[in-house]
């Protein structure tokens, strides 16, 4: 043991504590070894390079408020690095120039690897620097210090460039004129994200600023992330810049500093595995830093690629080389990855969008803006719990119990305030944020208008089209308000909306329901009777308009009763419970101008924009599938005043059977 280690090692360990220190690792700034002390436990001892940290003081203050703040809100020891102060109590120690010196626990049972073995290790990396974001979203970064001055401060990175290219030291500037131009193009591109931090679009966050694989420490049996390491460059700065800089290494398809540029493009799906573990892992992110996120990969790969020219034009000081033209040929990778950038960006752009889906969580929505003109009233509002309850309090709390917390409800200007005053008094104490939207015959695409005489809603799609603005950019689940579905449907749905997203087609879902679980002994019904392929997916809605109970079972007739035909009771119905992804919200409101043109020229006063109707559209088209989901429960309605006493029997047996409260928002 050298001189300077056997100095140090006593102002962390008491005299005679280790048992051995050795080199441990391969990291290029610092000298890392591993001590080993006589009780068997293990400790990072490193010497930190004041070369390329001056300020080692504020860096290791830096490093000392995030592990500490990281400590106070985990619960695992190891989800975080964790400091050994000297015995004087300091966090780190000054030996002598360019002799400061620190010690970490060692992180046991953890594995560092220098490349991703697989594709889910990208994923896991994703996932832990998204992690290191989403735990210090609350921490001030405001008060870290800046450990290398204007690291990602892009445009005066230009300002060094321009002012190389005007002394070119070694002449080598007219022998890179195409890179040099390649450059000064996107200097504009390149300064935004600066600019939308000045502008205050983009927040100040802790930024880690070296997101290599290397730099997370991996459970050594599952590969999942336990914790973030190498903090030195861990210092105030923008999401983009972290989740930039990984795809930079993380989905190029060749070596940074590769001859044969055809190699190089930026490779789709591994930018696809690393946003979805990213986000995942962050929700704290706001819309706009989301945006911002392709962003973040040109930038940090073009600023990469414009310091490997500065470094070339001035005579190789900063980054190694290995060979004279090496940072030439980084320089030239770098510019390459930013064009294919460039000729993806639409794609990169929808990946975001596409990604960010998979993070909304499912949101329920509820139509009760319609009159119910059978049953004589307002279903949506008439009691038939015990305490007051309409079947739509029943919905909302078995759509909670099963994961929502969100619910958009749809109702009308003129039932606001008996619906205020009944449901949505009761509403407020409901454990899910509540919504409202208001369907109005008004609600029209500019240039068309209500025609004269018009009083009835334009229908069920209509009405999604009015939610769209408070649902957000979530999948969401369509019900009735009128209608009891039962606990298992919303468990049904909610899962499938959590863990299936668009690919090549948008992927729909519909719960089923038997028929002879959805009739009334009180007169007729219209059901939908679903044609389900071999694969379980919807291939047809068929509407049937009157359906009743006849002593031998159900049959229904399409011609005023003269004929009647018998149906299965066990053939699946649609109860109008449809499972949306996002686009579904794009498409109906782009299909309704062309509905508008054809129903204001056939049946102004009458026609009706269904919500079947879009999605069958859809499936003709070839541009959807909706797989059937289905439940085994009863379905309970009041279609007439006469259902409402069988209804409010059904809850209460229910709740003596312990399904439900009495009183479900107590």
């Amino acid at each position: 043991m050298d001189a300077v280690l056997q100095s140090v090692l006593p102002r962390f360990f008491p005299e005679g504590s280790v048992q051995s220190c050795s080199r441990y690792g391969c990291g290029h700034i610092n000298e890392t070894y591993l001590v080993v002390t006589r009780d068997g436990k293990r400790y990072i001892l490193q010497r930190i390079s004041s070369r390329a940290f001056p300020d080692v003081e504020g860096l290791q203050e830096n490093i000392a408020a995030v592990t500490r703040y990281l400590h106070g809100i985990l619960e695992n020891p190891n989800a975080a690095l964790t400091l050994v102060p000297t015995l004087d109590g300091k966090n780190w120690y000054h030996h002598g120039p360019d002799s400061d010196w620190r010690v970490f626990d060692f992180i046991e049972g953890s594995v560092c690897l220098q490349s991703p073995q697989c594709p889910g290790d990208l994923y896991q990396s994703a996932i832990a620097f998204g992690t290191f974001q989403q735990q210090l979203s609350g921490f001030p970064a405001e008060t870290l210090h800046e450990t290398i001055r204007n690291f990602h401060n892009t445009p005066d990175r230009f300002r060094i460039f321009r002012e190389t290219v005007a002394r070119d030291p070694m002449g080598r500037a007219a022998s890179v004129e195409q890179e040099i131009a390649f450059a000064l193009a996107h200097e504009e591109v390149g300064s935004r994200l600066t600019e939308m931090l000045h502008a205050g679009v983009l927040p100040l966050r802790v930024t880690h600023n070296d997101t290599k694989l290397n730099n997370v420490m991996l459970d050594e049996k599952t590969h999942a992330p336990l914790c973030v390491i190498d903090l030195d460059t861990t210092m105030p700065g923008l999401s983009a810049y972290d989740f930039g800089d990984s795809i930079r290494f993380g989905a190029a398809t060749a070596a940074e500093d590769e001859k044969d540029l055809s190699k190089m493009e930026m490779d789709l799906e591994l930018y696809r595995i690393f946003t979805r573990g990213f986000l995942k892992a962050c929700p704290a992110l706001t819309a706009a830093e989301r945006k911002a996120l392709p962003l973040g990969a040109l930038t940090m790969t073009l600023e990469c690629g414009v310091r490997f020219l500065t470094d070339y034009l001035d005579g190789d000081h900063y980054f190694g080389i290995s060979y004279p033209e090496q940072n030439l040929d980084r320089c030239r990778t770098q510019f390459k990855l930013v064009a294919d950038m460039e000729n993806k960006w639409k794609q990169m752009e929808q990946i975001i969008e596409e990604e960010t889906w998979t993070m909304e969580k499912p949101v329920l929505v509820v139509m009760a803006a319609g009159m119910g003109s059978r049953y004589g009233g307002l279903k949506q509002i008439d009691p038939v719990g015990s305490q007051g309850e309409a079947i739509l309090d029943y919905s909302l709390y078995d759509a909670h119990e099963a994961g929502f917390e969100k619910a958009v409800i749809i109702i009308k200007e003129a039932i606001r305030k008996d619906f205020m005053d009944t449901v949505g008094a009761r509403l407020k104490n409901a454990p899910m944020e509540i919504r409202y939207a208001y369907q109005e015959l008004s609600k029209l695409p500019q240039g068309y208008s209500v025609p004269e005489g018009r009083t009835k809603p334009w229908g069920t799609c209509h009405a999604v089209c009015c939610a769209l603005e408070e649902i957000g950019n979530a999948p969401f689940a369509v019900i009735n308000a009128d209608d009891y579905y039962g606990k298992a449907a919303f468990r049904e749905i909610y899962n499938y909306l959590s863990t299936h997203g668009d690919d090549d087609k948008y992927r729909y879902c519909m719960v089923g329901y038997e028929m002879g679980k959805t009739v009334t002994d009180n007169g007729s019904v219209a059901r939908g009777v679903c044609r389900v392929n071999e694969d379980g997916f919807l291939d047809a809605v068929i509407e049937r308009t009157r359906i009743e109970k006849h002593p031998g079972g159900i049959h229904y007739t399409e011609d005023g009763g003269e004929s009647w035909v018998d149906v299965d009771e066990k053939a699946t119905v649609s109860m109008n419970m449809w499972g949306f992804t996002p686009s579904f919200g794009r498409e109906s409101r782009a299909r309704f101008p062309a509905f508008l043109d054809q129903a204001l020229a056939q049946n102004p006063l009458k026609g009706e924009y269904f919500l079947p109707s879009t999605v069958t559209a859809l499936l003709t088209e070839g541009k959807a599938t909706v797989q059937m989901l289905y439940s085994p429960d009863k379905w309970h309605g009041v279609t007439y005043a006469a259902d409402k006493p069988v209804v409010v029997q059904a809850l209460a047996d229910m709740t003596k059977e312990g399904l439900y409260p009495d009183g479900l928002w107590k």
